[in-house]
């Protein structure tokens, strides 16, 4: 059952399920004799014949795999010709981008990254803040900031009950163009389409145990920042309850000063014990 006032907004998730690439996926494929077409959740066997690269029921004209020039790019197959994954949607533009050929993918929007790549992988990222959240089985979960859905699937083989919130539909339709994404496909994980600041606003007192807090940069979304942002997520939580708050580390000085505006409002709004992760790159902090 969903937390009292959420039904509305529930989004339904359908992943595509259709064969997705990246250059070195296919170059490795004329080499190898197996490929994978989920980004290496699995591989299977292809065999190079004539022009033509086999795979399943495909037949893919090994002359077009040079003609691919961007190695960032993930595609697909549209009508025999690879199409990267990337679309405009209202004044964005959107794009799923590889980090390597057989590992879960980052999205950029307008050219910047939505998740940390530098060090990490956007899944193994998703994975450390979930462990740092200190989850039960059966526990309550709000995850703001859904994008591809890493940090919510983590929540859910943790054993949560996930709500995930994103306001961004453009966001959840090319998340259902990314195999590692169908995992969001679950029925105890519940996609809230919504802006998050006005959604709390509405919801129940001491409505969860966990919220993770996975927000924009501050210059694309203040508000997320803000001290009376962090008093309603204050009030969502129940005793002995935790936040985890991801910041980032923008440049030195703007970004101690971010660092130390975030740790003062939280403290401002109630919350305690209030920890830099250095590893995660935010706070966690407690609800007495």
């Amino acid at each position: 059952m969903l937390v009292d006032g959420l039904d509305r907004f529930k989004y339904r998730f359908r992943w595509l399920r259709i064969p997705v690439f990246t250059v070195e996926c296919l170059q490795r494929a004329l080499k190898e004799y197996r490929i994978t077409l989920d980004l290496g959740l699995s591989r299977v066997a292809c065999r190079v014949s004539e022009k033509c690269l086999y795979v399943n029921e495909l037949c893919i004209d090994v002359s077009s795999i040079g003609n691919l020039r961007d190695n960032r790019a993930i595609y697909m197959l549209e009508n025999g010709v690879f199409k990267p994954i990337a679309f405009w949607g209202g004044e964005h533009f959107y794009k799923l981008i590889s980090v390597k050929y057989d590992a879960a993918p980052t999205l950029e929007i307008d050219g910047i990254h939505m998740h940390r790549v530098s060090g990490i992988s956007p899944w193994n990222d998703a994975k450390l803040k979930v462990y740092h959240l200190m989850l039960r089985k059966g526990m309550n979960v709000l995850d703001i900031g859904t994008g591809l859905g890493y940090t919510a699937i983590w929540c859910r083989r943790m054993g949560a009950i996930v709500y995930t919130v994103e306001k961004d539909q453009w966001v959840l339709k090319i998340a259902s163009f990314n195999p590692w994404s169908r995992f969001l496909d679950d029925p105890n994980i519940n996609i809230i389409l919504s802006d998050a600041y006005d959604l709390v606003g509405m919801l129940p007192d001491l409505s969860f145990h966990r919220i993770l807090h996975d927000p924009p940069r501050f210059s694309l979304a203040g508000e997320l920042y803000s001290l009376e942002f962090y008093k309603k997520l204050y009030r969502l939580l129940k005793p002995g309850g935790l936040l985890l708050h991801y910041t980032g580390k923008p440049g030195m000085i703007q970004g101690r000063r971010l660092v130390g505006g975030v740790a003062k409002r939280l403290r401002e709004a109630g919350f305690e014990n209030i920890e830099w992760i250095d590893k995660v790159q935010g706070f966690r902090c407690l609800k007495s």
